[in-house]
């Protein structure tokens, strides 16, 4: 399974920390950070490498990262 990471990016009170997981692959990252942060403004890294930014508004709009 491979690392990913949660960045927050909204400036709300908790949690601060970016949240580090591990899952079998970036869809199911997707799916973790929709059930642990749904309503939050984050980014989805892969290691050392930005995969999308997550909008937390009614629905969320991913925004590819650079590779």
């Amino acid at each position: 399974m491979d690392r990913y990471v949660l960045k927050f990016l909204d400036g709300a009170s908790h949690p601060k920390e970016p949240i580090c997981f591990r899952a079998p692959d970036a869809s199911e990252a997707l799916l973790f950070a929709r059930t642990e942060v749904p309503d939050r403004d984050v980014e989805l890294w892969k290691g050392s490498t930005r995969l999308c930014t997550l909008r937390g508004s009614q629905a969320w709009s991913v925004r590819r990262g650079t590779l």
